[in-house]
């Protein structure tokens, strides 16, 4: 007699404390936005963006790395824009999605990054720049230039 035994991986959904801002305040908050590609570099949790254009701020580097991890399949928001919650990868444990897919287009809403601690992994040549605002849309996968996101976020920028 042979026993199996299966066991099924817990997702809880995430919370947060308090109102989400809206997406007019993610993208006058944001220091910089910018539409991106994610290269197949990927190590130790961190992926690499190609910068395919810079809608707001300014980044000095043609390449920036976020936390993150590669997937092997796309992840768009199901919602119409103007996006007022994160992707379904971000729904769930720390309330951030950190999934990307090589080659894909993702409007990045960017902060610097609070580090106290400076990790000798990373490059000084890459910006300390974070998407961390639990639940919020700021790394959305879009399908390029045109996706009714991007025009969304770039007309709330030119509006300032």
């Amino acid at each position: 007699m042979s026993v199996a035994l299966l066991s099924a991986r817990e997702v809880s959904p995430c919370s947060v404390i308090g109102p989400l801002l809206r997406p007019e305040e993610l993208v006058h908050s944001a220091s910089v936005v910018a539409l991106a590609r994610a290269t197949p570099n990927a190590m130790d949790g961190i992926v690499e963006f190609q910068i395919v254009e810079t809608l707001k701020g300014s980044i000095d580097v043609p390449l920036i790395r976020l936390d993150g991890t590669l997937a092997d399949r796309d992840d768009f928001n199901e919602k119409e824009p103007p996006y007022e919650f994160v992707r379904m990868d971000g729904r769930r444990g720390d309330c951030r999605a950190s999934t990307y897919r090589q080659g894909a287009f993702y409007l990045l809403l960017l902060q610097p990054a609070m580090t106290c601690i400076r990790r000798i992994d990373r490059p000084m040549d890459f910006p300390s720049l974070s998407t961390g605002v639990p639940l919020a849309p700021t790394n959305e996968q879009v399908h390029g230039r045109d996706d009714n996101w991007v025009v969304w976020v770039r007309e709330q920028i030119e509006a300032r």
